[in-house]
């Protein structure tokens, strides 16, 4: 049954500045002396940036970039770990009038390749940790992030200024790519202006988030990542980054550089959470804000990382490669969000719950300034994901009275077993109830005259015993008979893509395996 159940944007509206760059994001905050990044890629030696000398190594990039002489658009890449580099060149190529295209490092080199012809880059930015050859596969300059040799002078040292090129509404900013778990990944216009909306509806948490000192180590070819860099230098905070995720240096950085505010996407806290020996005696009592994104969050996840960080806020936030962060917000008359919640939506973004059972129940989508215009180069997905400015999320959502939504699932990760439909995310959270439960990960496989079933990768608790059949029996007691799994595999942890979330594909493909044995 199809509901449309749209919700009104409310009474504010934000005012759209159709010929801002987003690579002009940090020089609002010049002159100034206030730190912007301490970049942590170096360990025990921290590289400390103000606005002033990283606004210094933007104009000098994109005066760099713009001698090049590459007509308007022209896409640029980037293959590296995060580092103040990397965030300078971001917004260096897009003041200089160029989109940029971040890359995510762990794929294949063939998947790499494919991305640099898919998106026609012109020159590739990439660290001295992914210097494979490209010529003869694809027609692309490459240049290698060297703080060591005359790179570093060219391109962040060269004093005098620089005058962005200015843009209309719509245009390109920069690419992101999808994850790939289906195919191609897909590539993903998202613009300058749609980007500046995105940004000003936190502009209420300002001052606070001014600041903070947020800590990110979700990579910065992902949206996490790069967009919690962005709100922290919109907002004139200071962002400590990280090259990338590691527990021990995670919790060290924490304390060490005395950051307020943790961003992460939540399989990284549960590691936090599961390795307290790499913890050790920290105090992470002066943490009052934390993020968890782009994945879900379960009831468990949630109490253990608030037991961890007692005196910060949670918050479960939600968004896609495809329409940003910005479709939630606080209430607008003050509510509390409750625990679990994504929040309630945004001004001047519309959402509808369709194909649901419910009114308050159903699949997001999402028609707002920030949302893309389709996929790059794929026009069939386009069509069937964009329609009349709607984006369809794939996610399955509920709303309360007040507003105020929660993510249950993906639509296409739910499955039908024996007649009732099964979402992931229930069984593992009622998997992860069990006080001897850390972690869980819920796949289909299939199950004769059912169907499909559920099949269960679990993480135990430190020094736990738990068996297959106490937990098989656990399931069955406390909740429907249909979702309790029909096998279970005990993990010392879950493994994970280059985003950090959990890698449901090769999870599926291995309980296949252990089913037909």
């Amino acid at each position: 049954m199809r509901m449309n159940t749209p919700v009104a944007s409310g009474s504010r509206s934000t005012p759209m500045l159709p010929h801002e760059n987003l690579g002009t994001l940090v020089r609002q905050h010049v002159p100034s002396r206030r730190i912007a990044v301490t970049d942590l890629a170096d360990g025990p030696s921290p590289r400390v940036f103000t606005y002033d000398r990283l606004q210094g190594m933007i104009d000098s990039a994109a005066r760099r970039i713009n001698e090049l002489g590459y007509s308007r658009e022209q896409r640029i890449g980037i293959l590296a770990h995060n580092s103040v580099e990397y965030l300078a060149l971001y917004f260096a190529i897009m003041a200089a009038g160029l989109v940029c295209v971040p890359l995510n490092i762990k794929f294949a080199r063939h998947t790499i390749i494919d991305i640099l012809r898919d998106a026609n880059i012109s020159m590739l930015f990439r660290d001295d940790t992914h210097s494979f050859p490209v010529a003869g596969d694809v027609a692309c300059k490459t240049i290698t992030l060297d703080r060591n040799s005359d790179f570093w002078r060219h391109y962040f040292q060269s004093p005098g200024g620089f005058t962005p090129r200015r843009f209309e509404r719509g245009e390109d900013g920069f690419f992101l790519y999808t994850s790939g778990s289906t195919g191609l990944p897909k590539g993903v216009p998202l613009s300058h202006s749609g980007q500046h909306w995105a940004l000003r509806q936190f502009h209420a948490a300002k001052d606070e988030i001014r600041e903070h000192r947020c800590l990110i180590a979700a990579p910065l070819y992902h949206m996490n990542g790069l967009w919690n860099a962005k709100v922290s230098l919109e907002m004139g905070g200071h962002a400590v980054i990280l090259p990338d995720f590691k527990v021990e240096a995670f919790a060290r950085a924490i304390t060490d550089h005395h950051c307020t505010w943790i961003t992460s996407v939540p399989t990284m806290l549960a590691m936090l959470v599961q390795r307290r020996d790499l913890v050790g005696d920290r105090d992470f009592g002066h943490v009052t804000r934390v993020t968890m994104g782009s994945a879900p969050v379960t009831e468990t996840l949630w109490n253990e990382v608030q037991a961890l960080f007692p005196n910060a806020r949670l918050f479960n936030a939600y968004g896609t490669t495809e329409h940003g962060a910005a479709a939630f917000a606080e209430h607008p008359d003050g509510l509390a969000r409750p625990p679990l919640s994504i929040g309630y939506p945004t001004p001047d973004t519309r959402l509808e719950l369709r194909d649901g059972d419910h009114p308050d129940r159903g699949i997001l989508h999402v028609k707002g300034p920030a949302n893309a215009r389709g996929y790059h180069r794929q026009p069939e997905v386009t069509a069937r994901r964009f329609v009349d400015g709607w984006y369809d999320t794939g996610d399955v959502m509920r709303r309360d009275v007040d507003g105020f939504y929660f993510f249950e699932g993906r639509s296409d990760d739910m499955f039908n077993c024996g007649g009732e439909n099964v979402h992931p995310g229930a069984v593992e959270a009622l998997l992860e109830r069990h006080p001897e439960v850390h972690q869980a990960c819920v796949v289909p496989v299939p199950y004769g005259a059912k169907g499909e079933a559920p099949f269960a990768f679990v993480v135990r608790k430190a020094s736990s015993l738990l068996s297959k059949g106490e937990l098989k029996a656990y399931a069955l007691e406390n909740g429907p008979t249909f979702m309790h799994p029909r096998g279970i595999t005990f993990l010392e942890k879950l493994p994970v893509i280059g985003t950090n979330k959990i890698d449901r594909t090769s999870l599926e493909a291995r309980a296949k395996r252990l089913m037909a044995r």
